[in-house]
């Protein structure tokens, strides 16, 4: 597996995670404010971890994540939301966030609904909230995968070769993986970049 090349706006916000690092332990539900991540706040959700069948209730969905993914997911549990075919696809990064603590770059890549994204770059930053060190909410940060990687004109647009060849489905699909990101030395980001 390659390590992804994550857009600035991510690799900024990953920084800023990881300088919120407390005596060794994930940042705090502190790190979750509006006010200090007001240059990503349209695009991220913050997702809290239930107890119980359903795990991932959407407590905050950013202007932007609306617009891609639709408003549905807002005050829903992501179990709810999602279709039951894309559970696994979709949840996987969170149940790996969940497990090792660690931040997840993932790439979406189905559609939602009646949504025609593409593709999602998704981050997500597990943060503790009532434990420290143990993750009880994500701050997750969506954006549209730029639609040149793609070779189409708009990440709104049905996904033409993509449906109809195996060889460019599977050239995509190779993209698509989940990528745990270990703690590594990150650039110094002001919050009011």
């Amino acid at each position: 597996m390659t390590n992804p090349v994550l857009p600035s706006d991510a690799l900024d916000l990953l920084a800023l995670w990881y300088g919120a690092w407390e005596d060794g332990s994930i940042p705090s539900k502190g790190f979750v404010d509006p006010l200090a991540l007001r240059r990503w706040v349209n695009d991220l959700s913050v997702v809290q971890v239930h107890d119980g069948e359903k795990r991932f209730f959407v407590s905050l969905h950013g202007a932007n994540v609306a617009r891609h993914l639709g408003p549905g997911f807002n005050k829903h549990y992501l179990e709810d939301a999602i279709p039951a075919d894309l559970h696994d696809e979709a949840l996987e990064p969170y149940r790996c966030a969940l497990a090792t603590g660690m931040p997840h770059y993932s790439v979406q890549r189905r559609t939602l609904g009646e949504r025609m994204s593409k593709g999602l770059d998704r981050l997500i930053l597990p943060c503790s909230t009532d434990e420290p060190g143990v993750p009880g909410q994500f701050l997750v940060w969506v954006s549209p995968i730029e639609a040149d990687l793609l070779n189409s004109v708009s990440v709104y647009e049905p996904f033409g070769d993509l449906e109809t060849d195996p060889l460019a489905a599977e050239e995509v699909r190779m993209r698509a993986e989940l990528f745990p990101l270990p703690r590594v030395a990150a650039p110094a980001v002001s919050l009011h970049g």
